[in-house]
């Protein structure tokens, strides 16, 4: 077989395989898409801009959900990996079919006006979540001690909202963990030694019942310009 024709083969078999792809793809049964859609019909979205999610199946086959405003995917899959909605104007509460989303591994849901509380059993939503952003919104209740349990957490910010209680002792067990930020909540109690001596005051600014020995009352406050620098290097390494 020459060449040229052996390079026509591929091409047809690569089609055919595309048009078996695409015609076979049922979005109904697609646990992504399900995903999805949950998270559209559970926040009030004032700018419209999750109106451009079509769910059409004549709008990509398999691939089509990777074109939607805020959606990464794994390229070679079509699998969900980034939900950013940061800076929507979104309103309503923790999307409640995350766990649809089996590949998803950073959630940026930050500068929203998003309520209620996180969940407790937030590691069986997304088990391999790298990084998660929920700060400038208005969650309330206690952090969940569960966030332990999300053992590949890289990046976690809750800053910013009105949450309640102490940090969780369970958070020890994030051995990962790069970036941490409760700042600008209602926490209370000590703040656990393991989070002191490897995040600076940043990490708990603003926070009136905490405390923590070694630091006074003005370090404490001072802080969140730091939190801002810090988290800007981060995102800068991540994007780079």
């Amino acid at each position: 077989m020459s060449t040229v024709a052996g390079t026509f083969m591929v091409v047809v078999l690569l089609c055919l395989w595309w048009a078996e792809l695409t015609t076979s793809y049922n979005p109904d049964e697609d646990p992504d898409v399900h995903c999805l859609k949950s998270i559209k019909d559970s926040v009030e979205d004032p700018h419209n801009i999750l109106s451009t999610w079509n769910f059409n199946i004549n709008n990509g086959g398999i691939y089509m959900i990777c074109g939607f405003a805020g959606i990464y995917c794994w390229s070679s899959e079509g699998k969900v990996m980034r939900i950013d909605l940061s800076d929507m104007g979104l309103k309503g509460h923790f999307p409640p079919e995350l766990g649809s989303c089996k590949s998803l591994t950073s959630l940026d849901l930050s500068n929203n006006n998003l309520t209620g509380p996180i969940p407790r059993d937030i590691s069986k939503s997304i088990p391999y979540i790298v990084e998660l952003d929920l700060s400038n919104n208005n969650f309330s209740g206690e952090i969940p001690s569960d966030l332990g349990n999300c053992s590949y957490l890289n990046y976690l910010d809750l800053g910013r909202n009105q949450l309640t209680g102490e940090i969780p002792r369970e958070l020890r067990q994030l051995s990962r963990l790069a970036y941490f930020n409760v700042s600008g909540n209602i926490l209370s109690g000590e703040v656990p030694d393991f989070l002191v001596e490897k995040f600076g005051v940043y990490s708990y600014a603003n926070n009136e019942g905490l405390c923590w020995g070694g630091l006074d009352s003005e370090s404490k406050d001072a802080g969140e310009e730091k939190g801002v620098q810090e988290k800007r290097s981060y995102a800068k390494a991540y994007d780079s």
